[in-house]
């Protein structure tokens, strides 16, 4: 084995990886052993070859062992041996000392090498420990989330890991500095697993609320997706790929306008890691003239919905005009993205059949805006398309939205009219109400011209657009770019849910930073494992199944109560944990081991597992 540097002429990155020799028959094969990571400068490159060949004593160390004293890995690596053919032990003197979780390590192990990360804490020996902390947590990320106090118990109790908690702190700090440089290797790496030149920007925001009501120039009282009103909170802003893999994140303050967020995290995006063409997708908070023009600014294409009931007179006419309207034919394949999705959703959040709720749009109609500021990436001037479509499914939805309103508001206006002071100020309220006759007297009734106004907006649905829009499919594949955006909402869905990203119990900025860095590195490897595990296994798992079944990884810790020896004997794997380790090329060997000293055994860094010829 040996270390290969790769480079190319049209990029400073220089590519680090182990490669053994293969003869098949006459010819000599190179085959990688394992991708150690990528240089942007020398002094990394000298970092991640000294990397590469520990790693590569470890694995000629594991293939075939030394004579004592030989290895030139140090004897504190070698925690466990193999057991002897013969070797014997009392049924009645073995005890059952513990049950360890093991799979959660072994899977983050090969997918944190595989992403590149090993050495961005250095190769130093507190930049290894810090690695290994951080793979630590990121097993128990995926297994078993927590607070930190809580995974420092998870992995001592569980993993037969010993993190203490101060370490976790340490390396937390230590990975909000190299925040920056893990977003970038993900989002390249991201990239690279889409495989597309024109790749579209999902974006969208989220709030993280706190436990607490303590102000500072971070946590701050806002808006709050999560109906906590008084809490303090920081507001997440992400872009994801159409499959979900991870581009770039930004943390805000919590009282920003959502509408402030995108630009920062697309000029990150196209600083670091521009593909050839890009198509920003974005909800209607979004919707605002200098979000556009900025977009267009940086050459970038985009599809945001928009709030047609703001527009001017003149187009609110023709959106309301159903002679503008042409059919919307089915059978297209961008079509296909509507079969199947019927669930009602919020207001504001997009289905996938580029629409608020179920049911596919069955008509159309474009207008042309106010030219943008700027043109295309090969110097066209800058053209706006209001896309506006009607669906019967949303319209029963806004219909029954109204219908709720108004048997709430009948039974607070009773008689026919309520006092302003009475009135609820939730989300809503007073959308159908006027001034009485007697203006003086401060009551309210209920105004039918506005309900009947109202009416007429139900089902419509509109985006804006600087793609062309000359035919029904270009409408079509415009829609399917909106409907995208459940994706993002998966992801946050992923990220509150299944890797309890909040509540954050951290206070300073720079903890609470790095807590995130963190829950965005465990949501970046599960998207990479659920990709190996398409496109190697044609198996899709939901995070929570790969949970249960990493999980169950586990290994048996017996001792020998006559001769003190320990031994770990594996557990039978499950046939999804099984998918998962051949979707990352895995094996783990099922022979009993002896552990040589359990002091090690809780600190060790190397796989049981081996990779499958």
């Amino acid at each position: 084995m040996y270390i290969r540097v790769k480079s190319s002429k049209l990029s400073p990155r220089q590519s680090v990886q182990i490669v053994r020799a293969v003869r098949e028959g006459k010819r000599v094969l190179q085959q990688i052993v394992q991708h150690v990571g990528i240089a942007h400068d020398e002094r990394q490159l000298e970092e991640l070859k000294t990397l590469a060949q520990k790693l590569i004593w470890e694995i000629e160390e594991r293939e075939q062992r030394s004579l004592p004293g030989m290895s030139p890995l140090e004897a504190p690596e070698m925690w466990e041996r193999d057991v002897c053919e013969g070797e014997t032990a009392e049924i009645g003197d073995l005890r059952n000392r513990e049950q360890v979780i093991e799979g959660p390590k072994e899977v983050v192990e090969s997918l944190f090498s595989s992403l590149g990360l090993e050495g961005i804490f250095g190769v130093s020996t507190r930049g290894l420990g810090r690695t290994n902390v951080l793979k630590n947590c990121l097993a128990c990320a995926l297994a078993n989330p927590a607070s930190k106090r809580g995974m420092s118990r998870w992995l001592g109790e569980e993993s037969a890991a010993d993190v203490p908690l101060g370490r976790i702190y340490r390396m937390l700090d230590g990975l909000e500095e190299k925040s920056g440089q893990m977003k970038r290797i993900v989002a390249r790496e991201s990239l690279s697993l889409s495989g597309i030149k024109a790749a579209l920007m999902l974006f969208d925001v989220t709030t993280l609320y706190f436990e607490s009501f303590t102000e500072d120039e971070l946590r701050k009282p806002g808006y709050s997706k999560d109906n906590k009103i008084s809490e303090t909170q920081v507001v997440l802003a992400l872009a994801v790929t159409p499959e979900g893999y991870p581009l770039w994140y930004e943390v805000f303050p919590g009282n920003t306008f959502e509408g402030k967020t995108l630009l920062p995290v697309l000029g990150k995006c196209m600083k670091e890691c521009a593909p050839e063409e890009t198509v920003v997708v974005a909800d209607r908070a979004m919707f605002a003239r200098i979000n556009l023009e900025e977009i267009e600014e940086m050459g970038c294409s985009y599809v945001i919905a928009a709030k047609l009931k703001v527009m001017d007179r003149a187009t609110k006419a023709a959106i309301l005009d159903e002679s503008n309207y042409a059919p919307l034919p089915a059978g297209t394949t961008e079509g296909k993205e509507w079969e199947g999705k019927g669930k009602e959703r919020d207001d504001d959040e997009p289905c996938n059949d580029g629409t608020t709720s179920s049911g596919r749009p069955s008509r159309w109609c474009a207008r042309e805006m106010t030219c943008g500021s700027a043109g295309d990436t090969n110097g066209n001037p800058g053209k706006r398309t209001l896309l506006v479509t009607w669906s019967e499914g949303r319209a029963r939805k806004d219909a029954r939205d109204r219908e709720k309103l108004l048997k709430r508001m009948e039974k607070k206006l009773g008689s026919g009219s309520i006092r302003g002071s009475r009135l609820i100020t939730n989300r809503g309220t007073g959308k159908y109400l006027t001034l009485g006759e007697d203006e003086k007297d401060g009551s309210y009734v209920l105004d039918r011209e506005k309900i009947e106004a109202d009416a007429k907006w139900d089902g419509l649905h509109g985006v804006i657009t600087n793609l062309p829009v000359e035919s029904a499919l270009q409408a079509e594949r415009i829609l399917t770019h909106y409907g995208s955006l459940w994706r993002i909402e998966e992801s946050f869905r992923i990220g509150k849910h299944d890797l309890k990203i909040r509540p954050i119990y951290h206070w300073t900025e720079r903890r609470i930073r790095g807590h995130l860095a963190l829950c965005y590195l465990a949501y970046a490897l599960l998207r990479r494992l659920q990709h190996r595990l398409e496109v190697r296994q044609r198996e899709r798992m939901s995070a929570g199944e790969i949970r249960k079944a990493l999980r169950g990884v586990q290994a048996t810790l017996l001792e020998d109560t006559k001769t003190g020896k320990m031994y770990r004997l594996p557990k039978e794997m499950s046939e999804p944990a099984t998918k998962i380790y051949k979707s990352l090329g895995l094996k783990r060997p099922m022979r009993p081991t002896e552990i040589l000293s359990m002091q090690k055994y809780r600190n060790r860094k190397s796989l049981h597992v081996e990779e499958e010829a």
